[in-house]
Formats: C-alpha cells, sequence, structure tokens
C-alpha cells in the first residue's frame, strides 16, 4: 500500500467518523417530523 492511499483512507475514516453523528440526527428528525405530522392529522 502506497503512502497516499494510506493517507486517503485515513482521511475518508475520519470523515466517515465525523459525519455518522450527523447522519444518525438525521435519520431521528425523520421520524419526529413522521411522528409529528401523524399526530397533527
Amino acid at each position: 500500500m502506497s503512502d497516499k492511499d494510506l493517507r486517503l483512507q485515513v482521511i475518508l475514516s475520519a470523515v466517515d467518523k465525523l459525519t455518522r453523528p450527523f447522519k444518525a440526527m438525521q435519520a431521528s428528525n425523520r421520524t419526529l417530523a413522521s411522528a409529528v405530522k401523524s399526530a397533527k392529522d
């Protein structure tokens, strides 16, 4: 594995670790929005 491949893998891993909580929040926001919508109807 070349140095560039390793560096890219480390960067992508860090980005994945940083964006995972935001993806979880997005999913929970969708659930909350559908719950609010069904409660409103």
